[in-house]
């Protein structure tokens, strides 16, 4: 896992994500600065669609971007950091991460439509496939298609 920190929060990209945005740059483009941009850009749209539905804008994020699969039999949510023969428990990393963010963003697909409960921060995350356009399609008002906002109990909206 390779782990940035932004002006609008912090992100955790899978390794196999890091080799694929390192195998994209462009000529004079260094990995940090790619990964700082397209952070700055995810990060901002969560702020403003969670704002725009009624909820105060999060000072803090925590983002995971990586792939993701999901299983609604057995409801598993799990990531991968390095392929699919290492998947890690989504609910670990919220677990991890809950109440030490305001808001906490999972950018990997959901088919199986798993549920997220928090505890204390928001958790925005797909239901469905994510083909990372949701939040930006949120953001400009085209509907949160497949995109969840979950609040804990205890944190509704303002």
């Amino acid at each position: 896992m390779y782990t940035i920190e932004t002006a609008q929060g912090v992100v955790d990209i899978s390794n196999e994500l890091f080799e694929k945005y390192k195998s994209r740059l462009e000529k004079g483009e260094t990995i940090d600065e790619k990964l700082r941009s397209n952070a700055t850009i995810d990060l901002r749209a969560v702020k403003y669609v969670v704002s725009t539905r009624g909820f105060q804008a999060p000072r803090t994020i925590r983002m995971l971007d990586s792939h993701c699969g999901s299983d609604s039999d057995n409801n598993i949510y799990v990531y991968f950091d390095t392929g699919p023969e290492d998947p890690k428990l989504v609910s670990n990393w919220v677990e991890e991460y809950d109440g030490r963010f305001d808001c906490l963003y999972l950018s990997g697909c959901n088919k199986g439509k798993v549920r997220l409960s928090p505890k204390m921060s928001l958790i925005v995350y797909p239901l469905g496939e994510n083909t990372g356009k949701q939040i930006f399609l949120a953001a400009i008002g085209l509907g949160m298609s497949n995109l969840v906002i979950a609040s804990p109990i205890n944190r509704g909206k303002r």
